[in-house]
Formats: structure tokens, C-alpha cells, sequence
């Protein structure tokens, strides 16, 4: 954040919540060879960049499953009294993702986040449409990010490619793809889901036509974004480490962000979440 943010913009404050025996953050994640570190830090980055002054809480199990997914998500939603700020949450957002397909576990936490006023997003993925792809889980789609009903669910956060011109206004904006190495922002309609109402009864269902539900519902940069990070070195301390990202694990904690910012203003006036 001392480079990503103003000088006259407070640092967000940044609580690692390890679950069912993770690993506290520290030195020892300069071991990590999943690429969990590099992962955590891109979101974190984009949340607290985009969100100067917020609280991000980082929920993570021992490893990449959907059952530490599943847990992260219930303790998020009903947490320990050691962290019982996160009471306070307003948005979350997830990077991870597998196959398309119907968890009955976040068919109940997904209300309880509606009923609470919290927006929960979820990266579309990154393989576009292409089943060559070295991101494709195996499915058109991806879980979480196609569970939508009528009344809740996850708002699926695709990504794009940004240019801007030399005033540093819009130049283009398209769609993320990048058929050379088979990676881009995953679209498609769920074989899991039925269309929800809201995309059935919008312009969306031209395209959808009533097969299932639609992803991704918005989405936001995703290519070509610089990250700063520091890891750790022998008789070296912590060294600053930079490398350009891309993928739609960038745009969703951008949107979260954004979305934290437009929930402190409205709470500013007393009113609820954009939920």
C-alpha cells in the first residue's frame, strides 16, 4: 500500500484468519509453492487499493478444496468471538473456483448474506470458453460463481482488457481473452442453474434464452495489472517482489473495492448495503 495508495490515503488494516489449522501468516509462506501466497496477496492488494481505511479480513483454509471453501465462507458469515468484527462485513469476494455444479452448503449461507445486506462475488475464471485451456476446471462454468436463484446468490465478476490513453482516461475496454494461451474471461450459460428471474425479464435473456443462468453478471479489469509484494529471504528480511497479473482473480477484489467504498458512503447516510 505505500506504493498503491496516495500519501494522503489511510492503509487499510489487513487480519490473516487462518481455519481448521492453516498456517498463520508469516515468514514461512516464502515456502509456498501452490502459488497461495501470490494469490492472497493480488486479491488483498486490489481489495485494500481500491478501499483505502477498510478492514479485510483474509479467510483461508489448509488447502485448495471446496471443503475449506465451504468453511471459509460459514465462518466468515459466523465467526469465533476472537473475530467477531467480522460481524461487520459488508462484501466478500473469491478467487478459487471448480467445477459447475450445486452446492447445497452456500444454498443457505447465500440467504443468510442476503438477508444480512452483504455482496458475495465470485471470479468467472480463466479459460474463457476454451476446454484446451490450462485454467479450465472441467466445466463451461465455475463454482461458486454460477450459484444464482431468483432472490440471492453470487454476483460473478468477469474480466476485461483495459486501455487508457495518455490523459489516463478510457481508451478501449473488451472483453479479456487471449486465445494465443487459452486463457480469458469465462462466459457462459450453467447446466447447474436455471436463469434466474432477473436475467430472464433483461435484455440478458436475448442471449441466454432461457437455457440456465448466465455468468458473468459484470466485470472489471483483469489483464495486465501490476502487483507489489514482499517475501521473504534469508539475511535479507522482507524483499519487495513486483510481477504483472492477469485473470479474472484481479477483477473480482476490484469490484469488492469499489463495492466497500459505495457501502461506507451509504452507511455515512444511514442507509443500508448494496447487498
Amino acid at each position: 500500500y505505500n506504493s498503491t495508495l496516495p500519501s494522503y490515503e489511510p492503509h487499510p488494516n489487513v487480519y490473516g484468519v487462518p481455519i481448521n489449522g492453516a498456517p498463520r501468516p508469516g515468514v514461512n509462506a516464502a515456502n509456498d509453492t501452490t502459488g497461495a501466497a501470490s494469490e492472497n496477496a493480488l486479491d488483498l492488494e486490489m481489495v485494500g487499493s481500491l478501499a483505502p481505511g477498510s478492514s479485510i479480513y483474509n479467510v483461508y483454509g489448509p488447502n485448495p478444496t471446496n471443503a475449506s471453501l465451504d468453511a471459509a465462507f460459514a465462518f466468515i458469515l459466523n465467526p469465533n468471538a476472537t473475530f467477531s468484527n467480522l460481524d461487520n462485513v459488508s462484501v466478500i469476494t473469491n478467487s478459487w473456483g471448480s467445477m459447475d455444479g450445486n452446492n447445497t452448503a452456500w444454498y443457505n449461507y447465500l440467504q443468510e448474506a442476503q438477508a444480512r445486506g452483504i455482496t458475495v462475488l465470485a471470479s468467472s475464471g480463466d479459460s474463457g470458453d476454451n476446454p484446451s485451456s490450462s485454467k479450465y476446471t472441467g466445466s463451461q462454468l465455475e463454482f461458486p460463481s454460477a450459484m444464482a436463484y431468483n432472490s440471492f446468490g453470487i454476483t460473478a465478476v468477469g474480466g476485461d482488457t483495459l486501455t487508457l490513453n495518455a490523459a489516463l482516461r478510457i481508451a478501449s475496454e473488451v472483453a479479456w481473452n487471449n486465445s494465443a494461451s487459452r486463457i480469458g474471461s469465462t462466459g457462459g450459460i450453467s447446466s447447474a442453474f436455471p436463469e434466474p428471474s432477473w436475467q430472464l425479464n433483461s435484455l440478458a435473456n436475448n442471449v441466454i434464452g432461457g437455457q440456465g443462468r448466465g455468468v458473468p453478471d459484470i466485470s472489471a479489469i483483469a489483464n495486465n495489472t501490476y502487483v507489489e509484494m514482499s517475501v521473504y529471504q534469508n539475511g535479507a528480511g522482507f524483499v519487495p517482489y513486483d510481477f504483472i497479473s492477469q485473470g479474472t482473480s484481479v477483477a473480482s477484489p476490484v469490484v469488492a473495492g469499489i463495492i466497500a467504498e459505495v457501502d461506507a458512503v451509504l452507511n455515512h447516510y444511514n442507509e443500508s448495503n448494496l447487498g
